[in-house]
């Protein structure tokens, strides 16, 4: 049923592959609650949690640029997230929302590792932090 990521270092997404039992619904409910705290307490960003359709993560405000921003940023954390989640039978989802991996069997540090690259790439996009190649080889 969705099983651990087949690389291991759970930060690949996962999508179920059919209904979930009672007890994997309260493992995600959980972990979701736990990735969206962390995304509005550390990140200040606007999360949300899809229980339908197993989703959490959070919205641009209508800027999919910014969303793409944000995407390619927590993807050079090596976290698989998404701009747009997997088709959701009879709705279009917004482009200007970022889904992070969430899952039942979601260990502590798969939520830190999603919550910290959402962290991440809101304080680097935000606060436009930027290292210049040449200061750090001191040219």
């Amino acid at each position: 049923m969705g099983g651990p990521p087949i690389r291991g270092d759970l930060t690949a997404y996962w999508d179920p592959d059919g209904p979930l039992s009672e007890e994997e619904l309260r493992g995600w409910l959980a972990a979701a609650e736990r990735i969206a705290t962390g995304i509005t307490v550390l990140a200040h960003l606007d999360a949300f949690v899809d229980a339908v359709n197993y989703r959490v993560g959070f919205s641009c405000d209508g800027d999919e640029a910014l969303a793409q921003a944000y995407l390619a940023a927590i993807l050079r954390e090596n976290i698989e997230a998404r701009r747009v989640a997997p088709d959701v039978p009879g709705r279009a989802l917004p482009a200007d929302e970022i889904v992070l991996p969430c899952a039942p069997y979601a260990s502590d540090e798969m939520i830190r590792q999603s919550v910290l690259a959402a962290m991440k790439a809101s304080h680097a996009i935000e606060f436009e932090v930027s290292i210049d190649i040449d200061d750090v080889a001191g040219g």
